[in-house]
């Protein structure tokens, strides 16, 4: 979402090349700001006194970086999905990968078993129940860990 003040700009590199960029002038900056942002967009702060025609002409000469930073963005790998708790999920623990293994029981816990987090849950398909149960096992071993390591 863009700030109230931002304006969506084309800056035209001749031909068909072209940089897209949001300006926001902002009172706060005494310099122009290029920012390659997490989607690939390019944000550009600029001090409120910064003329257009400035900020184009630093953007002209910063093109060879924002395009490589913007080719370095879209060579990352996509962000993790969200959890959804089920069986089968694979979590991370100490560099290793455990599948979730949710089992209906009378008692709660959390257990590592083998490859599998065993949660015993009163329903296994509570996903809420599981999470809360596996970060309250995350929390505790990392408290562990980290009295461990610091006691000499």
């Amino acid at each position: 979402m863009k700030a109230p003040n931002a304006e969506v700009r084309l800056l035209s590199l001749g031909g068909e090349e072209s940089i897209a960029y949001i300006l926001r002038h902002t009172g706060r900056r005494k310099s122009v700001g290029i920012f390659v942002e997490p989607n690939g967009s390019l944000s550009v702060l600029a001090p409120a006194d910064a003329g257009l025609n400035r900020v184009e002409q630093i953007l002209r000469r910063r093109q060879k970086w924002i395009r490589r930073q913007q080719r370095e963005v879209e060579a990352l790998p996509p962000p993790p999905q969200p959890r959804e708790w089920v069986a089968g999920e694979t979590h991370r623990y100490l560099g290793r990968q455990y599948r979730l293994k949710p089992i209906d029981a009378r008692e709660e816990s959390v257990r590592l078993l083998g490859a599998y987090f065993v949660v015993l849950v009163p329903n296994r398909m509570d996903r809420e129940r599981i999470k809360a149960l596996m970060e309250q096992w995350y929390r505790e071993h990392a408290r562990l860990l980290f009295l461990d390591r610091n006691t000499p």
